[in-house]
């Protein structure tokens, strides 16, 4: 699973919890709203992050990617990707 602390801790290793993206190709296609929040809630609660880590990571592709941040913060919905 995508955000099981096996799949992420070696990115934090290599990289540093500053410079994972996160989530950024949901929407496409290949995945679903169900997918997104079972990878999300793992994410959350993987024993190998705390609270501030998952906290950097879900916030880290709102600054490479400004447009979206701004509908964001304005409360824009999500789009459902099953259409």
């Amino acid at each position: 699973m995508p955000g099981s602390i096996h799949t992420i801790a070696p990115a934090v290793a290599m990289a540093g919890v500053e410079h994972i993206v996160y989530g950024s190709d949901c929407g496409v296609p290949c995945t679903c709203f169900e997918a997104m929040e079972g990878n999300m809630r793992a994410l959350r609660l993987s024993s190998g992050l705390d609270a501030g880590q998952v906290a950097r990571i879900g916030r880290n592709a709102l600054k490479l990617f400004p447009a979206a941040s701004r509908r964001i913060e304005g409360g824009a919905p999500l789009r459902d990707c099953a259409r």
